[in-house]
């Protein structure tokens, strides 16, 4: 970790920090930061268990995993991180460099993971109603395309009954084809 620069950890994606020993940190990328409401320059040197995990439990741990005797890896679930509130996936892994014990955090927004899941689930169920209404329709104006055209095809029906069914036939055909245009509508 000496001497080797901050640059490493920008190249991890999600919310990243390494912690000394001691749970402080001493590198952060911007995921990071952004989760703890924080730039990362000024998260150097916070403790992670104490300004930024907000159970007792969650303080207690962490201390117990960096005074233990060897290697860990942990995963734990918290309702907040940081300034933000929601359901955070925190993963914790122990590892050693040049003598020194070092833990790299990896934080992950699960509550925005969910939130798109319901977002889905709802753009779906809308989805399911809009193909259902359009079959409703469709199968509505058919019935009356039918008898209209039995309508037409009767002997001696006067001119202007006709005329009305004929402008009938065509908005039933414009309503048609815009039902028709809710199903080139994909789900995603």
């Amino acid at each position: 970790m000496r001497g080797r620069g901050l640059a490493p950890i920008e190249a991890i994606p999600p919310a990243a920090a390494v912690l000394d020993a001691s749970g402080a940190v001493i590198a952060a990328n911007a995921g990071f930061a952004k989760l703890a409401g924080r730039n990362a320059p000024s998260l150097a040197g916070s403790s992670f268990f104490g300004d930024l995990a907000h159970r007792a439990e969650d303080r207690e741990r962490g201390a117990a995993l960096l005074n233990a005797p060897r290697p860990f890896a942990v995963d734990l679930t918290a309702p907040a991180f940081g300034a933000r509130q929601g359901t955070f996936r925190i993963r914790i892994r122990s590892f050693e460099d040049e003598g020194a014990r070092f833990a790299l955090v990896v934080v992950d927004d699960v509550s925005e993971a969910e939130r798109l899941r319901a977002e889905h689930a709802n753009c779906a169920e809308a989805f399911e109603v809009a193909s259902h209404v359009r079959h409703e329709i469709n199968n509505s104006l058919m019935g009356m395309f039918g008898h209209l055209e039995l309508l037409l095809s009767q002997p001696g029906l006067p001119a202007g009954v006709g005329k009305r069914a004929e402008i009938l036939m065509a908005e039933m055909a414009r309503i048609r084809d815009q039902v028709a245009e809710l199903g080139s509508v994909r789900k995603i």
